[in-house]
């Protein structure tokens, strides 16, 4: 990536991180205490994302968490949010409490999900205001603000990530491990199960708008072959 591109993209996460705190605000204000909207969704989802931190996901102690008992495995009736356990885990564990980690989250949501698509948007036209144009779209339309209390739709930034390592390898080599090998797209389902028919849709789409490469024809096979089985995993879990 050109140092120019890298600052512009500096910039453009600033500049949407301090979006999403005006556009929420006064969340920030109040980031340990309140939470946004009403006390259904986000109260459940800020326990969900509390008791991921407690046991280790996906665990049999993790499925059968200590709602509607003596159910067992009632942890499946609901999302499991484990794409932003990234985020919140790390967070209660270094000692912030369950409302604080849920907020950041909510945040992160705004903020990445609209410099997520910026990347993307930037990569595919080359043009810095089409992206932002794009990240203000994606981050933050109106139909965002209807659903204020499901972190779980708001949580779209993982998409965009997703697209953005098929259409751009080396670009999301730079980004976290999560943005590789449409590990992102794996993390939007498990944010959202429901989600995981469209992962799986655009995932599926852009691998087979993608020609193989004239040079080095096995290894873009091998990867064309990583890129199909990260888009069956979101097909089929859940």
């Amino acid at each position: 990536m050109p140092k120019t591109v890298k600052s512009e993209s500096f910039w453009a996460l600033l500049g949407f991180s301090v979006l999403a705190i005006f556009w929420t605000w006064p969340i920030a204000r109040s980031i340990t205490s309140r939470i946004p909207h009403d006390s259904g969704d986000p109260i459940l989802n800020t326990w969900i994302l509390w008791w991921n931190a407690q046991v280790v996901p996906f665990t049999r102690a993790w499925w059968d968490g200590p709602i509607m008992w003596p159910m067992p495995g009632a942890l499946a009736l609901s999302e499991n949010l484990a794409g932003l356990s990234l985020v919140a885990t790390p967070l209660q564990l270094l000692g912030a409490n369950p409302v604080t980690a849920y907020n950041c989250c909510f945040l992160l949501t705004y903020a990445l999900s609209g410099f997520f698509a910026y990347l993307l948007v930037r990569h595919l036209t080359g043009s810095m205001f089409a992206g932002i144009c794009a990240g203000l779209a994606f981050g933050f339309s109106p139909y965002r603000a209807d659903q204020l209390s499901h972190i779980q739709v708001l949580s779209s930034q993982w998409m965009a990530l997703a697209l953005l390592a098929l259409h751009a390898p080396a670009t999301a080599r730079l980004l976290p491990p999560a943005g590789r090998d449409g590990r992102a797209g794996l993390y939007q389902v498990l944010d959202a199960v429901r989600a995981r028919g469209v992962a799986a849709h655009l995932l599926a789409r852009v691998h087979a708008r993608q020609g193989l490469p004239r040079r080095r024809p096995h290894l873009q096979a091998a990867r064309r072959g990583r890129h199909r089985h990260a888009a069956l995993r979101c097909a089929r879990f859940g």
